[in-house]
């Protein structure tokens, strides 16, 4: 075990892509109060970084942006298993226990959270925000659970969501916005995971949810146990969830799309010996189908491949 509490001017690791096996052990005394743009014990894990088997204890209060906090890592490319965050991470935008932000081919696996986590956009106990695969982790901390973030948002008096017009000065109102027992925005894959902390504080905040905040991909056989508070949009699971389109609904837009199409290349036939203007006319109202119906033929292939991807992910991890 490694103890930094009486080492002066320890630095956080910028980049790691090797193996680091903590073999069980714990590194504690790990307090970071500086700059905070991308923060952690890591910084940066690349796509072949490899984290595993640590207990990490500290605290993290980063100023400046105070944007993208994790305890072990501000963005992870590669992969994290069995290891425990224990403490307190604290800042604005995108914060979370684990990492900051879990990109596409990070994968956080086995994993646990303790203590509390304070943030007022994208805030989670693993993840503030995942885009990647987080497998079999749990959350114990809270989750902006009181009124510490609250009061900031108070003397910030800036935000995104109430605004209020005053003698034509607009002031607008700043709320706590997409948090969760996991995550606080996902659009990767979250499976097997379960949240016992507490998430929210009454009446404040929008896009709550024991496991995600917000979220637009996939959450699979996740377990809520804690309890969860907002002002808008809350949920046991997930908050607000996105997208709005189904893949059925969306393979329905294809086919009607299709038939519009048919119905203009028959009128076409119909009028070859009318006026050449109503021909033009026609012409350009069919240039407008075929460009319709391009478009959703994308938008459900983009669709089917999302479902498609995630599918086998689900089935990587069974």
């Amino acid at each position: 075990d490694i103890d930094l509490k009486d080492v002066k001017d320890f630095q956080s690791i910028p980049v790691f892509s090797g193996i680091f096996d903590g073999e069980g052990h714990t590194i504690s005394g790990f307090n970071h109060t500086g700059a905070g743009y991308v923060t952690g014990f890591f910084r940066h894990i690349e796509s072949g970084g490899i984290v595993k088997n640590l207990t990490l204890k500290g605290n993290l209060e980063a100023d400046d942006e105070e944007e993208c906090i994790g305890g072990l890592c501000g963005v992870n490319y590669g992969t994290i298993k069995n290891c425990t965050f224990q403490g307190t991470v604290k800042g604005r935008d995108t914060i979370g226990g684990l990492v900051g932000i879990n990109e596409s081919s990070g994968t956080i696996l086995n994993c646990t959270a303790k203590g509390r986590i304070l943030g007022n956009y994208s805030t989670g106990g693993i993840a503030g925000i995942n885009h990647g695969v987080i497998n079999f982790c749990t959350n114990n901390a809270g989750i902006n659970d009181n009124t510490e973030w609250v009061e900031e948002d108070d003397e910030l008096g800036t935000g995104i969501f109430l605004s209020i017009s005053v003698d034509e000065d607009e002031t607008e109102i700043y709320s706590g916005v997409d948090a969760g027992g996991i995550a606080g925005y996902s659009d990767g894959m979250i499976s097997r995971c379960t949240n016992a902390g507490k998430v929210g504080y009454e009446h404040s905040g929008y896009n709550i949810g024991g496991i995600a905040g917000r979220q637009a991909g996939m959450v699979w056989s996740c377990t809520n146990n804690g309890e969860v508070y907002g002002r808008k949009d809350v949920g046991g699971i997930v908050g607000q969830m996105e997208p709005f389109i189904e893949v059925n609904e969306a393979e329905s837009l294809r086919s009607a799309i299709n038939k519009l199409h048919d119905v203009i290349d028959k009128t076409l036939d119909d009028i070859q010996n009318t006026k050449n203007v109503l021909k033009k006319d026609v012409d350009s109202l069919q240039d407008y189908a075929e460009k319709a119906v391009d478009t959703g033929d994308e938008l459900v292939t983009q669709l089917t491949d999302f479902v498609d991807d995630n599918l086998d992910q689900v089935n990587a991890f069974g």
